[in-house]
């Protein structure tokens, strides 16, 4: 359950002592219950000597004032305006035509998706992470995307997942599963180095801002600690392939959206946009609630994002 960080987080923040030390076991117990705090507004600078009941104006208050590990505060990102410009799709492929992965999202978010594949190469286990969609189908293959898995062996690999030949509207669930022979074969291939950058993240652990990891439910997470003292995780599901630029092009780019939860199994979405150029990533600043796990298509629309 998510607690803004508004009147009743405040009031119960009031009611403690004001021994620092109090407010700290208080508010340890109310985590241990599994509250979580986002903050609402611009995090206020506090130093050791200006604590007061009205410094508690954020999260990021919070995790100075109280000394807690940045992890154990979520804090909110700005909203987009409703007056931002928006760009119209130009993609062909549409979120609505993605309703096959509808149900594996769902095993996702909902935390059911833990050895759902198999890596017929390594002979282990394989828990999807989450999906990348948006450039398929083409002019070189038919419709597919791409799972993101954890190996029960070690390290994380991915593979294409199919709908159903005689049903386009269901996943073929033996591609939940890697197979490099046979009527399901769905390795990557040359699509390796395509999809191998975001591979590398995870391994790598961190990237600038960005923190990669894979808890220990078998979440996909991206941390963002940015300027801020407070990070925010976000455990994606989804990444939506927009834009992308042509084989030929001197530099190579790809921009969409990330649609994530702010906790494992929480009901309410969010995206944010992003742009992986050159192998460097960058995530726009602004926050989108998205209405549904799979968002129709108008959530296509990107608005012009500051890159770098």
């Amino acid at each position: 359950q998510v607690f803004f960080c508004e009147q009743p987080v405040m009031d119960f923040i009031r009611r403690c002592c004001c021994c620092r030390r109090r407010r700290r076991d208080a508010l340890d117990i109310e985590m241990e219950r599994g509250l979580s705090l986002e903050a609402m507004d611009t995090p206020a600078e506090l130093s050791e000597g200006q604590w007061n009941d009205d410094s508690f104006v954020s999260a990021a208050s919070f995790a100075v004032a109280l000394r807690l590990p940045s992890s154990r505060i979520r804090m909110s990102l700005p909203k987009a305006p409703q007056d931002l410009p928006r760009i119209k799709s130009t993609n062909a492929n549409k979120l609505s035509q993605f309703q096959w992965i509808k149900g594996l999202l769902t095993d996702i978010v909902e935390g059911r998706a833990a050895n759902a594949g198999y890596d017929n190469v390594k002979k282990c286990s394989a828990t999807p992470l989450f999906v990348v969609a948006g450039t398929c189908p083409n002019s070189f293959c038919g419709m597919q995307a791409v799972q993101y898995c954890q190996l029960d062996a070690g390290g994380l690999d991915f593979w294409w997942i199919k709908p159903q030949a005689d049903n386009p509207a269901a996943l073929e669930r033996e591609t939940l599963s890697l197979h490099e022979t046979g009527p399901h074969k769905n390795a990557a291939g040359k699509a390796r180095a395509v999809y191998q950058p975001l591979a590398d993240k995870f391994k790598a652990g961190l990237d600038g801002d960005f923190s990669f990891g894979v808890d220990e439910n078998g979440r996909a997470y991206i941390d963002d600690s940015g300027s801020s003292v407070a990070s925010v995780r976000m455990y994606i599901y989804l990444v939506w392939q927009e834009t992308w630029s042509s084989m030929m092009a001197r530099k190579k780019f790809i921009k969409g959206k990330m649609l994530y939860q702010k906790s494992p199994r929480a009901q309410k979405f969010h995206s944010r946009q992003y742009v992986i150029q050159d192998g460097q990533l960058s995530i726009g600043t602004f926050e989108e609630e998205v209405s549904q796990l799979l968002p129709g298509d108008q959530f296509q629309d990107m608005y012009v994002m500051e890159e770098g």
